[in-house]
């Protein structure tokens, strides 16, 4: 497919039969969704899947207002404006409906049922993405132990399923948990779907993010340009998920340092979501916290915080108070602040950022690392090296358990401290510090 001008798309169509292996897998695949949707939500369904969800939500909402008195068409209409909630931003509603639809589920049909499983699943997703993350693991399990009772489990349905699990293990810092779950969607997914099925595209995107943060780079990127080409054949030009894909991709290339790649990429995710949601919808909030964090890395601290409060502004509106992207953000603002020798200010953006964590996170999360760290840098900066020492000792024991010994973050850490005993007068430990960084570095020519 390639664009013309005016707008005009030029298709090359290929010949094929019923033996087509590809063709088998699509027309198995959208039989088995058409027959759990009525044929008047298809549209509203389509509408979704295009990003139109403005759209999606005008038809919906018609639906609903229309006094429906079947009750598997109450169903459908209240789980579609759940999905439409959802992908607009609107969270809490998106819970209430599907709350409704759930419980005309149950009322009528049992709790065994596909639609049981499916909206259950939604529910956890909507709390996973609001960073209730102990009700969305509930609410998963529940509805696993649905699907894991119908014969047909190892099917279309479940690696939905595994692929939201594997997301939720993520944000929680149980990275191997994630990866086994993810890979399960992965060979569920390769064996019913098409391969350029834009669902695939979504696995490949979560395991790249888990490599991302466990420091494999080149994995990230590898597994995040499967999932960009997956998602540029299949969906318009503007669609957000293409945004999200260019988002995760600039991260991975400010990991590694590419930062004018990184902001290159995070500039065409916000024209799309500019153009595509409202001006507080919490994709764009994402897109301002990667711009945010980009300038940091550039040391380009005044637009840093420009961002991050952007970010933050949109954010509070709409997730949970302890939600860990918040944690996220106040550390950004926290290290622009620092940036600009403002350290009391840092510091308590920093002490804020850590109590957010310390609510929804394990303690040994890998993001309160990066808290711990960022607090011992600033403690050190204004002389007080034995609470930057005792920061940094926090940081290091979080990231020993977690991480493995090449990770980047590592050398991070044991610089930090290395510093700090140099400016204590504390030679020996300094250098034991320096000596098992070089042990491991020299494994890693990268860092």
């Amino acid at each position: 497919m390639k664009k013309l001008e005016n707008g005009v798309m030029q298709v090359t169509l290929l010949l094929t039969n019923e033996e087509d292996q590809q063709l088998r897998l699509l027309k198995q695949y959208l039989r088995a969704e058409d027959l759990q949707r009525f044929q008047w939500a298809r549209l509203p369904d389509f509408m979704v899947r295009i990003g139109k969800f403005d759209k999606a939500e005008e038809i919906y909402e018609m639906l609903y207002k229309s006094n429906l008195e079947n009750d598997r068409k109450k169903v459908a209409v209240y789980g579609g404006l759940g999905i439409v909630k959802l992908y607009k931003g609107d969270y809490r509603n998106a819970i209430l409906f599907f709350e409704k639809a759930l419980e005309l589920i149950k009322k009528f049909y049992g709790s065994d049922c596909t639609s049981t499983s499916s909206l259950l699943g939604n529910l956890a997703l909507a709390h996973s993405i609001m960073g209730n993350y102990q009700c969305a693991l509930a609410f998963y399990r529940e509805a696993l132990n649905v699907f894991e009772k119908r014969p047909i489990s190892a099917s279309f349905e479940i690696y939905s399923l595994y692929l939201n699990m594997g997301i939720l293990y993520t944000n929680i810092g149980e990275y191997s948990n994630a990866l086994s779950f993810l890979e399960k969607a992965l060979e569920i997914g390769k064996s019913n779907l098409p391969e350029n099925y834009p669902v695939l595209s979504n696995i490949y995107n979560s395991i790249g993010d888990v490599h991302r943060i466990l420091g494999n780079y080149s994995v990230t990127v590898s597994y995040f340009q499967k999932a960009l080409q997956i998602r540029e054949k299949t969906l318009p030009s503007d669609h957000p998920a293409l945004a999200t894909i260019y988002n995760n991709i600039a991260v991975a290339y400010q990991c590694m340092n590419d930062n004018s790649s990184a902001l290159a990429l995070l500039r065409k995710a916000l024209e799309i979501n500019q153009k595509a949601f409202g001006p507080s919808h919490p994709n764009l909030g994402g897109t301002y916290l990667s711009i945010g964090a980009v300038y940091n890395s550039m040391g380009d601290h005044f637009n840093a915080l420009s961002h991050s409060e952007k970010a933050l502004d949109i954010l509070q509106q709409t997730l949970s108070p302890h939600h860990h992207d918040l944690a996220t953000i106040l550390n950004n603002i926290g290290f622009a602040h620092q940036g600009l020798q403002d350290y009391s200010t840092a510091l308590s953006y920093y002490q804020k950022a850590l109590a957010i964590q310390q609510q929804c996170l394990p303690p040994d999360h890998t993001d309160m690392a990066r808290t711990y760290n960022n607090m011992g840098e600033c403690k050190l900066s204004v002389g007080e090296i034995d609470r930057a020492i005792s920061y940094f000792k926090k940081a290091l024991a979080i990231r020993q358990k977690c991480l493995h010994p090449l990770h980047p973050s590592m050398a991070l850490v044991y610089r930090s401290m290395a510093c700090a005993y140099i400016e204590k007068g504390d030679y020996s430990n300094a250098q034991l510090i320096l000596n098992e960084n070089y042990r491991n570095s020299s494994k890693n020519p990268s860092i």
